[in-house]
């Protein structure tokens, strides 16, 4: 019915915008592109300080901005959005990246080939490396139920049978992850940042329950993020829908 708009994550601008392209979005540290579509990627290419991501997708390393990691494993990468949004956030930190899919994988290692602080790694190496970090990024495999009008295809793949497959596939990345973090047990510290672009609760709150009943783990700073905008609406007003959650020890 209606087209989604492109949002730029602007949070990290160091520089000045420009106005003739970008508009402020509904939510700080947004703005819409309004330019040609075919200077888009010639207008990212210019900014290293920007990229394409709503806010949706940057609640989950929004909600913990605060903290300070020092060494951070992103393992669902991906295309690398949260990446970038993690070494802009915590310039401090070290980021260490991978994805499963090897043309996601390729992207990684194309897009992060002369970052000083991101390593990307094969998936398989996460088997050889324990107690390496002290915050897991995963931002999983899921349903795309808040991202429908992105990607109208993934309604026809919300099956019962697909569901269940999904989270027994979450349910192995959290425990899988788990010996990333320092230490062993309840005290060991450390912590998974959590997140989908699913409206599920069995993905998002039921996981989290699951991480804590299973695995000692405390949920905190759980967020859900609810699409807003439509046919009709201004393009200020819409964002994808989004679940995070950190779980701490």
């Amino acid at each position: 019915i209606a087209s989604p708009p492109v949002i730029v994550n602007t949070t990290h601008a160091t520089r000045d915008l420009p106005t003739d392209v970008l508009r402020a979005h509904s939510v700080p540290g947004h703005h819409l592109y309004t330019g040609p579509m075919s200077d888009l990627g010639r207008f990212l290419s210019e900014r290293d300080d920007l990229w394409v991501q709503d806010p949706a997708s940057t609640l989950a390393v929004g909600s913990i901005a605060d903290l300070k990691p020092k060494v951070i494993y992103d393992v669902c990468a991906g295309l690398g959005t949260k990446t970038r949004q993690l070494a802009a956030s915590f310039p401090e930190a070290k980021i260490v990246a991978t994805d499963i899919d090897l043309v996601r994988l390729a992207g990684l290692q194309k897009a992060f080939a002369d970052h000083p602080r991101v390593e990307v790694i094969k998936y398989e190496e996460l088997q050889t490396r324990s107690a390496v970090c002290d915050l897991v990024v995963l931002d999983v495999p899921c349903t795309n139920t808040g991202v429908l009008a992105r990607r109208p295809e993934a309604r026809y793949r919300h099956q019962p049978r697909r569901v269940d497959e999904l989270i027994g596939v979450q349910r192995q990345i959290i425990a899988d992850s788990i010996r990333l973090l320092p230490g062993a047990g309840a005290s060991g510290g450390g912590a998974i940042l959590y997140s989908t672009c699913s409206l599920d609760p069995r993905e998002n709150e039921e996981q989290a329950k699951w991480a804590r009943k299973w695995h000692d783990f405390e949920v905190t700073r759980e967020h859900r993020r609810l699409p807003e905008g439509g046919p009709g609406d201004p393009d200020e007003r819409y964002t994808d829908g989004s679940y995070a959650v950190l779980l701490t020890r």
